[in-house]
């Protein structure tokens, strides 16, 4: 059985086998997944409300979208086919990143090995601070010495300078919360 798109509210699946069930689009409010086998389920855009998922298995389950900002989650497996669920950068150590800003200008930074960082459910990402090494154009073929976020104004990028944020959301599940947000690749971030 699939449930895309539905509003499931106060459903408690205990020790079920839900194994490629579909949960994509749902809405979840105050759900309960217990000791349940969610291998290869689609979560994609579900969004869940108060809802707990404990001593569950997530192998190859597909999470794309999902909105787990408001989810308990303990004693979760999930391994390396599990999709948008595992951090989008690396987890420790310092690595270059992009973003785009304002006028289509694409800046490189350097997230340092202190630095805060996470993902949620998509390829996006989020640090505390990064220093600028480089912006250009999407084409590459201008240089330029700043670059205004897309959306803070007041949040200016400047070629060779350190740029942080002291309010970083440490819940790596908000998605759009405060930190410095950018892509792994360049082609990512032109292509937002």
């Amino acid at each position: 059985m699939d449930y895309v798109e539905k509003t499931l509210e106060d459903v408690h699946f205990i020790s079920e086998d839900l194994q490629g069930v579909s949960f994509q689009g749902c809405i979840l409010k105050n759900c309960v997944f217990q000791k349940c086998d969610l291998r290869n389920c689609n979560f994609q855009s579900a969004v869940f409300y108060g809802c707990r998922m404990e001593d569950v298995h997530i192998e190859g389950a597909d999470f794309l979208g999902a909105s787990l900002n408001d989810i308990v989650l303990k004693n979760v497996y999930a391994d390396e086919t599990t999709k948008y669920y595992h951090l989008a950068c690396p987890p420790e150590g310092p690595f270059v990143a992009y973003k785009k800003c304002q006028d289509d200008r694409i800046v490189q930074m350097l997230v340092p090995k202190d630095a805060l960082r996470s993902s949620a459910t998509r390829l996006t990402c989020r640090c505390s601070k990064a220093k600028v090494l480089s912006i250009k154009s999407i084409d590459e073929t201008v240089k330029y010495t700043e670059a205004i976020a897309t959306i803070d104004d007041n949040f200016i990028y400047r070629v060779g300078e350190w740029v942080q944020v002291d309010n970083f959301d440490t819940n790596r599940w908000h998605d759009a919360a405060p930190g410095i947000h950018f892509w792994m690749t360049r082609e990512q971030a032109v292509h937002y």
